[in-house]
């Protein structure tokens, strides 16, 4: 009989690389010869990662089909659920995976979601639950889950003596460095520079290729999901998220002495190259992109790939988003990313990436002028139709009150504002650091400099 042990890690090791495909091949192996629902939920997880998302929920349910209690696959049923807009089944997955095991992303899930009922015995036992009886990332996501639910409970003192606590462990475990982004992006800034005075960064002409894409940026909770899930309204646009695909096509391109050098560096990409660039690129869009459908890119990351992006696409756009340094910090600072994002941690630190980005956006907008536009929060969700219209002309798209109906687009939304996305327009996230200030730990004068700054030009 085969050593269903040695294949078990020989798939699990395949999964800890990133190789998908085998390991679903591996545990599908074991499968064959020993039905258990550890297995099955380990074939949900590859799925998961490789986003075929029916798939992950078929093995998933085969896994508590054998094992009604397996509190993992209630978990990653429940984040589909989720994502998918099914917040009743959400609700009972994260329930019964933190009654079963204590998954703690299931308690940060049941925090954030507006249906779970945050007085209710879950809620309680939770928030009667020690912290530190878990340890790394699950005692932070359990500070999360905590905060979240005291500050919907009103008491924003417990709260953020919550996310106090957590973001300290986690400024601690992950310290920011501004001195290398500011080291990064000064010199950009110089070969942004030669290049304003060449004329150079913006030379191909329009008719070269179509693909009138739009990269969304800003820094995290600017509203890039909601801009995109308004222009996801109009015809032949497509909205592609978080994508990776500009990330992955780097990597691979990065291989190639011939690309390292255009790819690390702003000036003219030479024409042998574009259409190389842009076919890599492509491919890695799934499904295959249309020449003339306008994609909505919202990976913020993207921001330091614009100088040749832009090159390799004469007709994209940059949409970028702007929000009131202080509300933009705590709705950061109360929230636990998938991601690290090491600046969120504290006022300082986030002060200081939020003016990096703007110098980023400045440089942009001065080497592709006519193609950034730039929209404020508070502006996005009072007057969405007018502070849309000027990106919606550009790319031919009618806009107008049609925006409004964002809450009723389908599909995946795996931000952290997949639930506000789904309700009517609200401005409810505007004003919370007046209402919030005074819990924040840290020094926050530098802060404070950046919100007078931004309220002197409302």
């Amino acid at each position: 009989m085969p050593d269903v042990s040695s294949m078990w890690k020989r798939a699990a090791a395949d999964y800890q690389r990133g190789a998908w495909g085998a390991a679903v091949e591996g545990f599908r192996a074991c499968w064959e010869i020993e039905r258990q629902a550890r297995t099955a939920h380990a074939i949900a997880l590859c799925h998961w990662q490789q986003l075929n998302v029916d798939e992950s929920c078929r093995w998933a349910r085969q896994a508590l089909a054998l094992d009604p209690t397996h509190a993992e696959s209630h978990a990653l049923l429940g984040t589909h659920h989720s994502d998918r807009g099914e917040t009743e089944a959400a609700v009972e997955h994260h329930s019964l995976a933190w009654m079963h095991g204590r998954i703690t992303q299931s308690a940060y899930a049941l925090a954030r979601e507006p249906s779970f009922d945050v007085n209710g015995k879950t809620a309680d036992d939770l928030l009667g639950t020690p912290a530190e009886a878990f340890v790394g990332r699950d005692w932070v996501r359990l500070l999360f889950a905590k905060g979240e639910l005291w500050r919907r409970r009103g008491d924003l003192a417990r709260a953020y003596g919550c996310f106090n606590q957590g973001n300290e462990i986690l400024r601690q475990q992950l310290p920011y460095i501004g001195q290398q982004e500011e080291a990064v992006l000064a010199r950009w800034e110089k070969q942004a520079q030669q290049c304003l005075e060449s004329k150079e960064a913006d030379a191909q002409k329009e008719a070269e290729c179509d693909y009138p894409w739009v990269f969304v940026l800003g820094l995290p909770r600017c509203g890039s999901t909601l801009a995109e899930r308004m222009l996801a309204t109009q015809e032949d646009v497509r909205a592609v998220g978080e994508s990776l695909a500009v990330p992955r096509a780097y990597r691979i391109l990065a291989q190639e002495p011939s690309f390292i050098e255009v790819l690390n560096r702003i000036g003219p990409v030479p024409a042998s190259l574009r259409a190389s660039i842009r076919g890599q690129i492509l491919d890695c869009y799934e499904p295959t992109v249309s020449p003339t459908t306008v994609l909505v890119d919202k990976q913020l990351w993207n921001v330091a790939y614009m100088g040749w992006l832009m090159q390799v696409f004469p007709n994209a756009r940059i949409l970028s988003l702007v929000r009131h340094p202080g509300d933009q910090f705590v709705s950061n600072y109360t929230l636990l990313f998938g991601d690290e994002r090491r600046f969120n941690h504290s006022p300082e630190d986030f002060a200081h990436a939020w003016k990096c980005h703007r110098r980023w956006m400045s440089m942009w907008k001065s080497l592709y002028p006519g193609r950034l536009f730039e929209v404020r929060f508070e502006d996005l969700v009072r007057q969405p139709v007018r502070s849309l219209a000027p990106l919606c002309e550009s790319l031919g798209l009618p806009g107008g009150d049609a925006l409004l109906g964002f809450s009723q687009v389908g599909g995946v939304v795996t931000s952290a504002s997949q639930a506000q996305v789904r309700q009517s327009l609200n401005t409810s996230g505007l004003g919370r650091w007046e209402r919030e200030k005074m819990h924040v730990a840290g020094n926050t004068a530098s802060l404070d400099v950046l919100i007078e700054e931004y309220e002197s030009h409302e």
